[in-house]
């Protein structure tokens, strides 16, 4: 039970719902063989990995208002 509580830990759920979006958006994108929804969930896909990657942003306590 410890090492499971230390693995959700461990998680970064900001970039898991960025990466469960953009694949939604490519997967509509392939279902009804449009581009738009594609290109839309790849730039969710590169923006949440830079995201992670610089850890600012919304969800990485930098949010401007």
């Amino acid at each position: 039970m410890k090492r499971m509580y230390s693995f959700i830990q461990k998680i970064d759920w900001v970039l898991m719902i960025r990466l469960m979006v953009a694949g939604l958006f490519i997967t509509i994108a392939f279902a009804y063989k449009d581009w738009l929804p594609a290109l839309f969930g790849f730039t969710i896909f590169v923006t949440g990995l830079i995201a992670h990657k610089t850890k600012r942003g919304c969800g990485y306590a930098n949010c401007q208002q």
